[in-house]
């Protein structure tokens, strides 16, 4: 593929079905996740959903203090990646790659080409380039001190939509919002296990915007080197039309992505 190209939804589900029969580590961990144990907890108003995943504990208990990272081989970065572990390049900045300790049914990891630390600002644009062009699942990030396994490396994740219950309720817990201009929003998310801002924009613009004005708002801790946040972005995924003409597909519109903003500082 050229190194401009995008990746689709359909073909990083393809991805997903190849690596599945090509990589014996991602068919395992995939496999297992038929056994993995799931409960869901009413917190009246809100749900939290714990997840028993044993195999998960490769990514979610890696060591992230200055000194193991900088004494590990970077696991994002091409060169340190497995032969089995194929890449689908995303724009010129990002590859799109199979996550071989999933927890949902679809997870992507979508690191830098290059090695760079994990912020938010320098790859806003590509995030929503991934809401839009990825439209059936949901994009996330995570602060480099908000949940991040590599917080020396920048990343997004993509995953099945619909599994987290932030995916169901966001629409429940937000209210009146803040701040409208014409069909852009931020509403606050209330009554949820942490508090967070929901942007609805229109257009990337406009969700930059809005963006840029949370982001300048939010403290930012001594010794970091952003707000600590975790932000989890949708579009609406595009709709089916018949036809008997083979017509080039055109990429989903990016009207009304939807980003969630929670903060944890």
């Amino acid at each position: 593929m050229k190194p401009n190209n995008w990746v689709s939804s359909s073909q990083a589900t393809e991805l997903l079905s190849k690596q599945l029969v090509t990589w014996p580590l991602a068919e395992k961990n995939y496999k297992a996740l038929e056994a993995v144990q799931v409960k869901s907890f009413d917190m009246e108003g809100f749900s939290i959903r714990a997840q028993f995943n044993p195999a998960r504990i490769v990514s979610t208990g890696a060591k992230v203090d200055a000194r193991s990272l900088k004494e590990r081989k970077c696991f994002l970065c091409p060169e340190n990646l497995p032969v089995e572990q194929e890449r689908l390049p995303f724009g010129f900045r990002h590859l799109v790659l199979c996550n071989p300790y999933p927890i949902f049914p679809q997870h992507f990891t979508i690191p830098t080409r290059k090695h760079s630390p994990q912020l938010i600002l320098p790859q806003w644009n590509d995030f929503l380039e991934l809401t839009r062009r990825l439209a059936p699942f949901t994009v996330f990030y995570n602060g480099p001190r908000s949940g991040a396994s590599a917080p020396d490396h920048a990343h997004f994740q993509a995953v099945t939509r619909g599994i987290m219950p932030l995916d169901e309720e966001v629409t429940q817990f937000i209210r009146q919002s803040y701040a409208s201009v014409y069909d852009n929003r931020i509403y606050p998310l209330t009554g949820n296990l942490r508090p967070g801002l929901v942007i609805q924009a229109a257009t990337e613009e406009a969700a930059t915007r809005l963006f840029k004005k949370i982001y300048a708002a939010l403290p930012i801790l001594p010794g970091e080197p952003e707000p600590m946040m975790n932000i989890f972005g949708s579009s609406p995924m595009p709709s089916r039309r018949s036809s008997s003409r083979t017509v080039p597909p055109k990429p989903p519109s990016p009207m009304m992505t939807t980003c969630a903003c929670k903060s944890f500082s």
